[in-house]
């Protein structure tokens, strides 16, 4: 994965390594602003968007949507990895769950697992976020938590 981001993308996987005014060390940056701001995709579209960079960073073109979902779907996929390989190792995960209504109505239900690392460190990663269709009974919710812990615990008992 790392390969792929430096060759087919000229992004480096972690941040330390990045030289700060490289197009790769920028690329990253943007990324990660899209996913911890929630920004929509669109945001690369917006004209004043494109001329901060056009202004700050001349050499770096603003990638457009399609480039961005890619990129964004191979971080996701190297992160899954990651925190299954991290559960796989875990003797024991605790998993919390909380559902909410949304402002527009739509009901949600959050899995979040804990457990303690390789040096007994307490580890906390949210699995998922799911807007739940059906309504929140319990066979309905059970149906979801199953499906949830079958795709990150495959390893462990999930009965």
């Amino acid at each position: 994965m790392k390969n792929h981001l430096l060759n087919k993308h000229k992004i480096q996987a972690q941040e330390e390594e990045y030289n700060k005014s490289s197009r790769s060390h920028i690329l990253f940056l943007f990324l990660m602003f899209i996913i911890t701001s929630g920004s929509p995709i669109r945001i690369v579209e917006n004209e004043y968007l494109i001329k901060i960079f056009a202004a700050l960073c001349p050499d770096f073109k603003v990638p457009c949507r399609k480039t961005i979902v890619k990129l964004l779907r191979i971080c996701h996929e190297t992160e899954k990895t990651k925190l299954e390989k991290s559960l796989e190792k875990a003797s024991s995960i605790a998993l919390t769950t909380d559902c909410w209504k949304s402002i527009q109505n739509f009901d949600y239900i959050g899995v979040t697992a804990h457990f303690l690392g390789q040096k007994f460190e307490k580890k906390n990663f949210t699995l998922a976020t799911r807007h739940i269709t059906l309504g929140k009974s319990a066979k309905n919710l059970a149906i979801f938590l199953k499906s949830i812990m079958f795709e990150f615990l495959k390893k462990q008992s999930t009965s």
